[in-house]
């Protein structure tokens, strides 16, 4: 059996990945009770908990252990799929990346029904492009996993996946952009899918947005078109509802959009490729 952790930067990336890998045959796991899960899964999410939680004085109400946001399975294979909050995370990714490291070292091989893990690294291009983001990935994590170089043999590429990187049975990355540019970030896949067959709504959510730039004619800090587009047409479907509901479960995004679509399919040969 698989054993598969995907960091993401955030939860809409993971919204759009449990999405998607539905219509591959993986099964939403996430409210399975921990003691139903094969033991060394239960055990590593109930250790999580228990540790966080052991010194309640000293915690505050926006803390929380570091948890999958979604258990997916499909036969001989778990992915957890993890929302760590991009670059300023970099320290919570690390403790991840090394509990599953000692996981794979220590308890794994002594066990045959769970042989092993495997990591998976789910990232925007941004500005800074595909090569730029995978030598990042590398300088960021390797004092915790120095075979992880190997990844930037072929970092042109937005996809890849090498084998027998420390204890880990296969390491690899895939890098949202847009197509056919090495540069972008997750929303230049989203959009695009919702907007196919929707182009009125998604054309009248934007003509919105470029007035309400006009009208206030600075850009606030945090504000995105993209996402602010997905949102506004998002609210015909599902009011009032966070742009993760509106990824996962609006019929703006459908199986055969999903089926048609290069980028989708390539992610998800991506974690059907670890079991090969």
């Amino acid at each position: 059996m698989d054993l598969i952790i995907a960091l993401c930067e955030g939860v809409h990336d993971v919204a759009f990945l449990s999405r998607i890998l539905k219509t591959a045959g993986f099964k939403n796991k996430t409210g399975t009770k921990l003691n139903q899960f094969p033991p060394v899964i239960g055990n590593y999410l109930k250790a999580q908990i228990e540790g966080h939680f052991e010194s309640l004085e000293q915690l505050n109400l926006h803390q929380k252990p570091v948890l999958p946001s979604y258990i997916l399975q499909k036969g001989e294979q778990t992915l957890f799929l993890f929302a760590l909050g991009g670059d300023s995370k970099i320290k919570a990714t690390k403790d991840v990346i090394q509990a599953f490291s000692d996981l794979a070292e220590n308890d794994l091989d002594e066990l045959q029904d769970f042989p092993t893990v495997s990591l998976l690294f789910l990232l925007d291009a941004d500005n800074h492009g595909i090569e730029s983001r995978v030598s990042k990935i590398v300088k960021d994590f390797k004092s915790i996993l120095p075979a992880i170089t190997s990844i930037q043999l072929q970092s042109e590429k937005k996809q890849n996946l090498h084998e027998n990187i420390g204890s880990y049975k296969k390491v690899g990355y895939h890098i949202f952009c847009e197509e056919g540019s090495p540069y972008g970030k997750l929303e230049s896949i989203i959009k695009p899918l919702m907007e196919k067959e929707n182009e009125a709504i998604f054309t009248a959510a934007s003509e919105f947005i470029k007035q309400y730039q006009d009208i206030k004619r600075t850009k606030p800090k945090h504000f995105d078109p993209d996402k602010s587009v997905i949102n506004i047409a998002g609210q015909l479907q599902r009011s009032g509802k966070a742009n993760t509901v509106i990824i996962s479960d609006s019929d703006y995004i459908t199986e055969e959009k999903i089926r048609d679509n290069s980028t989708c399919q390539e992610i998800i040969s991506l974690f059907e490729g670890i079991s090969t």
